[in-house]
């Protein structure tokens, strides 16, 4: 958030291909990222408020993914959602998290995984070989990612 930066921080990055690197102002990365996060949550939002799961959320809003990583970003979400944010890891299982030096940034690909798997309909796979292999790895999967 563009309050809670000092506006004397400096950040070193460094230039792809050269052998230098160049200092800038951390209140103008963050004079740049803020507006597109909040463009991100609006959107999240629109998405939610026109499903109807909406009214259903009782306990808040849960951030994972790559810019569950920026500081202050439930902050941003609260206030965007009106309601309270929290950060939380993918896990595969109930019980197995993540682990590695960005465990929010599996998010999206754990997410698709479950959905693409969860929406499957039995009925379009085919019958015989294929179907019975297509049936096995859907179960594998589903105790692999416990869905």
């Amino acid at each position: 958030l563009i309050s809670s930066v000092d506006p004397k921080e400096k950040l070193t990055l460094p230039d792809l291909g050269e052998f230098y690197q160049r200092r800038i102002s951390r209140s103008v990365l963050v004079a740049i990222s803020e507006p597109r996060m909040e463009e991100i949550l609006e959107f999240a939002k629109r998405q939610l408020v026109n499903s109807p799961v909406f009214d259903k959320i009782e306990s808040g809003i849960v951030l994972t993914g790559g810019g569950a990583c920026l500081r202050d970003v439930e902050i941003l979400a609260e206030r965007i959602f009106g309601m309270p944010a929290r950060l939380a890891t993918p896990r595969l299982s109930s019980d197995e998290e993540i682990n590695y030096n960005n465990p929010y940034g599996a998010a999206v690909v754990i997410g698709l995984l479950k959905y693409g798997f969860q929406q499957r309909n039995a009925d379009e796979c085919h019958t015989g070989v294929a179907g019975f292999l297509a049936h096995w790895l859907d179960r594998a999967i589903a105790v692999i990612f416990n869905i």
